[in-house]
C-alpha cells in the first residue's frame, strides 16, 4: 500500500503547549502571579525570532528585517521578526514588566533581563535548513556563553539566582516537518514517518534534559511544538499549495 501523509484535522500544524516545572508562579498558580523583572530566555523558529537572522548569512525567505513586516506602527522599521508588528514573546515580556527581549546575535545585547536565541527556520534536527539557520543545539550553545558572561559579570550566586528564577520558552519544530521532512524527499526515503517523529521527539527531549543539567535548579520551561498525523490511505492535503 502506498504510503501518503495528511496533516492533522485541525489544519497544517496542531499546537500544543506543554508546561514542565515553575518556581516563575506563586503557589496560586495563576498566571497574574507571575513574578516581574524575572529573566526571559526565549528558544525556537520564525515564530520567535526578534532578529537573529539579520545577523547571520541566509536566504531572504529566513530574514524579517524588510517591508512588509513591522507594517502595523508599533516599530519604525522592520526589526527581524517576521509579523507586521511584536510577536507573542514581547507580550509576554511586556506583560512581566520587562523590556522587549533582545536577540542573542545584537551587538548591544544586554544580558539581565533575557536574551532572545529563536532564529527564522530553525528545527530541532541540525539537518533542518542547515547552514541558513541557527537550529536547537547551537541557540542552547549560546545560552552557555550567556550563561558564563552573566557569571563573569554578576558573580556566581548572583547569576544562578537570577537563571533560576528565569522563565524559559521554546517554540520549535514546524520546520523539522515543513522542509525538513515534507519538502526533502531524501529523508523521506531514509526515514518512515513514525521514526522521524521519533527523531524529532528524541531530540527535543535531549536539548531540554541538557538544559536541566545546565540550569540545577527548578524553572519553567513553556514549549509550543508542532504535530503531525499520518494516514496511510489519504493523500496529503495541503490547502494552498
Amino acid at each position: 500500500m502506498e504510503r501518503r501523509l495528511i496533516m492533522s484535522d485541525f489544519g497544517f500544524l496542531l499546537a500544543y503547549v506543554t508546561l514542565l516545572l515553575s518556581v516563575s508562579l506563586e503557589a496560586s498558580g495563576g498566571p497574574s502571579e507571575i513574578k516581574t523583572g524575572t529573566a526571559f530566555f526565549i528558544f525556537g523558529d520564525s515564530s520567535v525570532d526578534s532578529g537573529n537572522n539579520n545577523y547571520i548569512d541566509t536566504i531572504p525567505e529566513n530574514r524579517g528585517n524588510y517591508k512588509p513586516y513591522a507594517q502595523n506602527g508599533f516599530f519604525k522599521e522592520p526589526t527581524g521578526r517576521f509579523s507586521d508588528g511584536r510577536i507573542i514573546v514581547d507580550y509576554i515580556a511586556e506583560y512581566a514588566n520587562l523590556p522587549l527581549i533582545p536577540p542573542f546575535l545584537q551587538p548591544s545585547a544586554e544580558y539581565v533581563n533575557g536574551v532572545n536565541f529563536a532564529s527564522g527556520g530553525a528545527g530541532v534536527l541540525s539537518t533542518t535548513n542547515q547552514g541558513q539557520a541557527i537550529d536547537l543545539k547551537t541557540q542552547l550553545k549560546h545560552f552557555e556563553e550567556v550563561q558564563n558572561s552573566l557569571t563573569k559579570n554578576l558573580g556566581d550566586a548572583e547569576t544562578k539566582e537570577l537563571l533560576s528564577e528565569a522563565v524559559y520558552f521554546i517554540s520549535i519544530g514546524s520546520n523539522d516537518y515543513m522542509g525538513g521532512y515534507l519538502g526533502n524527499p531524501r529523508m523521506q526515503e531514509q526515514h518512515p514517518p513514525e521514526e522521524y517523529v521519533g527523531m524529532i521527539i528524541g531530540r527535543l527531549t535531549q536539548a531540554i534534559q541538557v538544559s536541566l543539567h545546565l540550569l540545577p535548579f527548578f524553572y519553567m520551561f513553556l514549549v509550543i511544538e508542532t504535530s503531525l498525523r499520518f494516514d496511510w490511505n489519504v493523500d496529503l492535503a495541503m490547502p494552498g499549495y
